[in-house]
C-alpha cells in the first residue's frame, strides 16, 4: 500500500503497486468484513461487469481489473484514474 485515497461509509480505497502486471499503480477498494458491506462490494462487482460488458471504455467507466475475497474482507481492484 502506497498511501489511503478515500474513506467511506463502504471501506477505504488505497493506492498500491500491481506486480503481476509489471508494477502499474492501481485503487484497491477493500470492504470491511461486516455482512451487508461485502454484500454491497458485490453488488458493485455485478453491475460494473453488466456495464463494462457493453463496451464500458466508451462510457468513461472506471475500468475493473480484479476483484476477491481475502481474509473475510471484499477487494476490487480498479485502474488508478
Amino acid at each position: 500500500m502506497e498511501q489511503v485515497l478515500d474513506s467511506g461509509a463502504f471501506g477505504q480505497v488505497v493506492k498500491c503497486i500491481d506486480m503481476r502486471e509489471g508494477g502499474n499503480p492501481v485503487a484497491v477498494k477493500i470492504s470491511r468484513n461486516i455482512n451487508q458491506e461485502m454484500l454491497n462490494a458485490q453488488v458493485e462487482v455485478r453491475i460494473l461487469k453488466q456495464i463494462l460488458g457493453k463496451n464500458g471504455d466508451k462510457h468513461g467507466i472506471v475500468q475493473m481489473i480484479d476483484n476477491f475475497s481475502f481474509r473475510s474482507f471484499y477487494i476490487i481492484v480498479f485502474e488508478l484514474l
